[in-house]
């Protein structure tokens, strides 16, 4: 029995890491002063559950105000190349299509990112976020300044992919359904929303106990 229950343990996923209500708020706070042009990147994985390399290839084209839709259909990533001349392996930035059909999709934009967009759009480029060395932007710049905006904001350090834990979570305990969620998500199926995204916090665990109560009468 002993070695079951150990094996059972070891199917279990470790529960990834989501912000607070409050350091949510504090995170949005901050970039709606500082107006950082990444800082609608980083808005766009937490209400929009967008990958850091969906925001990097989000091009303007794909940007439809008028219909508040996004169409996500690329991504930009780093592959890994061997330098000739080195001798040595080395990583290359490459923009290409969505990985899978689910992930090209048309998603909502939420209403509060709109006067964002608008600001943005009157500095025209191709890529909503541009970039230096190329047309759109590094992930890794845009990581570096997420850092900095948690150390500016008294947010604890954690990864750029927990905005899209968080905006998961955010979504179920406000009561989307699960369905909506998977396709917003870019998700092939339900299953995957369920098991590696959608972490209920302790406070809706104790709210949903709390409604189980009244309910039957006590």
């Amino acid at each position: 029995h002993y070695r079951n229950d150990i094996g059972r343990l070891s199917k279990i996923q470790k529960s990834f890491d989501v912000l607070t209500v409050h350091e949510q708020k504090l995170l949005e706070s901050y970039i709606e002063k500082s107006k950082n042009h990444i800082g609608i990147g980083i808005m766009l994985s937490l209400y929009a559950g967008l990958r850091i390399g969906e925001v990097c290839g989000l091009k303007w084209e794909d940007v439809d105000l008028s219909a508040k839709t996004i169409h996500i259909h690329r991504t930009v990533c780093r592959l890994n190349v061997n330098d000739s001349e080195k001798n040595k392996p080395k990583t290359m930035l490459m923009l290409g299509d969505a990985k899978t059909l689910s992930s090209d999709r048309i998603i909502p934009i939420p209403e509060k990112l709109i006067p964002i967009f608008l600001q943005l759009r009157t500095n025209y480029t191709e890529f909503v976020i541009s970039g230096k060395t190329y047309p759109y932007m590094d992930p890794r710049t845009i990581q570096y300044a997420f850092k900095k905006c948690l150390i500016d904001c008294g947010v604890r350090t954690i990864n750029y992919h927990t905005l899209r834990h968080t905006f998961a979570t955010r979504c179920i305990e406000s009561g989307m359904d699960i369905k909506s969620l998977s396709e917003i998500l870019g998700h092939a199926s339900v299953n995957i929303t369920l098991n590696t995204y959608v972490h209920s916090s302790m406070d809706h665990k104790r709210k949903q106990i709390d409604e189980m109560i009244a309910y039957c009468g006590q």
